[in-house]
């Protein structure tokens, strides 16, 4: 049963409300709306996994902003373990992720096509890992400076048909010589073995951090605007 506590929160001039909701497994999770936020109206949705040694108010803080100005639900996992942040042996914090968002789906209108599905630093290898158990969950993937674990990958495609993440679009952003460089670089390289649309992009100037310009990040692959093609860019972090 989900338990919600709401809570306000002043950003700028304007108020923001999210509920703090716990799964049947007692996995807790921000829940905010849309500011302007109607029963009858559907939205994109965010999930966003945080790093370890962090919480789920570190991925609210970080991506409340992007949330804000796209119109979007956000949904801010807390993983089991605060040193190692979601784990997969004892607690099934995977499990529990997708098991909130169903829970999301049944309370609000969500467009499907929108489904964001975000980690950053450990986060972000499992955002990997969880698109993969859920095939046809999530409509893009990002893994901000994320491992990549490709025996546990390989399993979950070893499941499914390779069909089931035909639309799913996968964007894995790391920094030059940041030590997630190379395993992003060979998560590209896996994914594009299988012809799923993934890009890789490479940031110059910027190490285990988030771009300055996530809104308009967001905002990009909303409108399709930026494209998710086989490609590896070299950006710089303004």
């Amino acid at each position: 049963m989900i338990r919600a506590l709401m809570i306000v929160l002043y950003l700028s001039s304007s108020l923001y409300a999210y509920s703090i909701s716990r799964s049947s497994g007692g996995m807790k999770a921000i829940v905010a709306l849309p500011e302007s936020y109607k029963e009858d109206k559907s939205y994109p949705v965010m999930i966003v996994l945080h790093g370890m040694r962090e919480n789920m108010y570190h991925s609210y803080a970080r991506f409340k902003a992007s949330a804000l100005e796209n119109e979007m639900i956000l949904i801010c996992p807390e993983g089991s373990d605060f040193n190692e942040a979601y784990i997969r042996s004892g607690k099934d914090d995977l499990r529990q992720i997708f098991d909130i968002l169903q829970n999301v789906k049944i309370k609000h209108l969500v467009q499907n096509d929108k489904s964001f599905l975000v980690g950053f630093s450990r986060g972000g290898n499992v955002a990997l890992e969880l698109a993969m158990r859920y095939p046809k969950s999530f409509s893009h993937v990002i893994s901000f400076f994320g491992f990549f674990n490709r025996s546990t990958i390989q399993n979950y495609f070893s499941k499914h048909p390779i069909e089931f993440w035909s639309s799913t679009q996968f964007l894995l952003v790391t920094g030059k010589d940041d030590f997630t460089e190379q395993s992003m670089r060979y998560a590209y390289s896996f994914f594009r073995s299988y012809s799923l649309s993934t890009q890789l992009w490479v940031y110059d100037n910027l190490k285990h951090g988030l771009p300055n310009n996530l809104p308009s990040i967001f905002k990009g692959l909303l409108l399709n605007e930026t494209k998710i093609e086989p490609a590896v860019l070299a950006l710089k972090n303004y």
